[in-house]
C-alpha cells in the first residue's frame, strides 16, 4: 500500500513540474524565479470520537425460575420509515414467589445457557411432595384393598342389606295390593250411598251423599298415589342393595 501511494506522489510531483516548466514563461516569470521544493512522504490517518455516559445493558431481564424470563426494561434502538426510536420499558408479570435461598452469579456477569443462577427455598415443595406421596400410599392401599374383594363381615353386611331390602319391597307391594282393596270398597259404599238417595226424593241427602262420594273418591286417589310411591322408593332401594 506505501509503494503505491509513492508512486502516485511522485507522478502527481512529475506532472507538476511539467505544468510548471511549460506554464511559468507563459506568464512572464523570469530566469532568477525560485521553486520551494520538498520530499514526499507517506504517513497514517486516524480519527476519534470522544463521547461521556454510563455504561448499561440495551435490555435487562428480570430474574425468574420455571418460566421464562420477562424483559423488565430495554433501551434497545429500531429503526423505521419515520426515523430511529429508542424504546424503555418495564414488563414484570411473574407471579412466583420461590423463596431464594443462595444466588450464585453477580449483576453483570456473562452468563451461558444452563448455566445455574441461584438456588430456591425448596421446604415448602418438600412439604407438599410429601403430602402427595401419602395420598398416593393410602389411595394403593385402598385399590389393592378393592381388588381384594370384601372380607367376609362385609359380604354377610351386604347380604343382610339385601334381605332387608327384599323384605321392604315385598311388603310394600302387598301393602299396595290391600290398599287398593279397601279404597275401591270404600268407593263402592259411597257410590252405594248416592244410588240409595237418588231413588228418594230427598234432595238434601242426595247431596249429602254426593259430596261424602266426591271427598271419598279425592282420599282414594291420594292413598292410591301413596301405595304406588312406596313401592317404586322399595324397589329403589332393592335394586341398589343388589348391586352393592
Amino acid at each position: 500500500m506505501k509503494v503505491r501511494l509513492v508512486a502516485i506522489a511522485l507522478i502527481v510531483v512529475g506532472v507538476g513540474a511539467v505544468a510548471l516548466v511549460m506554464v511559468g514563461p507563459t506568464f512572464g516569470a523570469s530566469s532568477s524565479s525560485k521553486y520551494t521544493t520538498a520530499a514526499v512522504t507517506t504517513g497514517t490517518v486516524s480519527a476519534s470520537s470522544v463521547a461521556t455516559g454510563t455504561v448499561a445493558a440495551s435490555t435487562v431481564y428480570g430474574l425468574k425460575f420455571g418460566t421464562t424470563s420477562d424483559i423488565v426494561s430495554t433501551t434497545a434502538t429500531t429503526s423505521g420509515a419515520g426515523g430511529s426510536t429508542s424504546n424503555s420499558n418495564s414488563n414484570s408479570t411473574s407471579t412466583l414467589t420461590w423463596p431464594v435461598q443462595t444466588v450464585l452469579v453477580r449483576v453483570g456477569q456473562k452468563v451461558t445457557k444452563g448455566a445455574q443462577l441461584a438456588t430456591a427455598d425448596s421446604t415448602a415443595a418438600q412439604l407438599a411432595l410429601a403430602s402427595a406421596q401419602a395420598t398416593l400410599a393410602s389411595a394403593q392401599s385402598k385399590l389393592a384393598t378393592d381388588k381384594g374383594g370384601p372380607d367376609s363381615l362385609t359380604k354377610a353386611q351386604a347380604k343382610n342389606q339385601l334381605t332387608q331390602a327384599a323384605n321392604s319391597y315385598n311388603q310394600a307391594k302387598a301393602n299396595k295390593t290391600n290398599t287398593n282393596q279397601q279404597n275401591a270398597l270404600k268407593l263402592a259404599q259411597a257410590q252405594a250411598q248416592v244410588t240409595t238417595a237418588e231413588a228418594g226424593s230427598d234432595l238434601a241427602l242426595i247431596a249429602t251423599a254426593q259430596a261424602n262420594l266426591a271427598s271419598v273418591q279425592l282420599s282414594v286417589n291420594q292413598s292410591n298415589q301413596q301405595a304406588a310411591q312406596q313401592v317404586t322408593n322399595a324397589s329403589l332401594s332393592y335394586q341398589a342393595a343388589k348391586l352393592a
